[in-house]
């Protein structure tokens, strides 16, 4: 309203800008939930290339600005390719209770709701 009591916006209006608030929410929470994911599985294919022979990393025990890297490449040896899948495996296993948790939470739960109640394409959990 004005200063003289007049409306600035239509109720219609109104409600056009609350959906498109809602809308934002949940893509805002979508991205947050899928930079985690990604995060997880970027550090899982790090795992897989990081002592790999055929690896651009090869002969170097850290990559690039990392404080670290694997046990097998600071001690000098090469992991097999079945223990780098078995590790970086373990380490995914480890990171789906996560997530399992995360969209088991009240919030994540109002927000998938909020996505099935616009129709939009939500992650097949349930």
């Amino acid at each position: 309203e004005d200063r003289r009591g007049a409306l600035l916006f239509s109720e219609e209006e109104l409600d056009e800008a609350e959906a498109a608030q809602s809308r934002l929410e949940a893509m805002y929470n979508v991205d947050a939930w899928s930079s985690q994911l990604k995060g997880r599985l970027s550090s899982a294919e790090l795992l897989l290339q990081e002592t790999a022979p055929d690896s651009p990393r090869e002969g170097r025990s850290t990559p690039r600005g990392s404080r670290g890297g694997s046990g097998a490449a600071r001690g000098g040896g090469t992991m097999t390719s079945e223990e780098r899948v078995k590790r970086a495996l373990k380490r995914l296993e480890e990171d789906v209770p996560y997530h399992v948790a995360l969209f088991a939470e009240p919030v994540s739960l109002r927000t998938l709701d909020g996505i099935d109640a616009m129709g939009q394409p939500a992650p097949n959990n349930k």
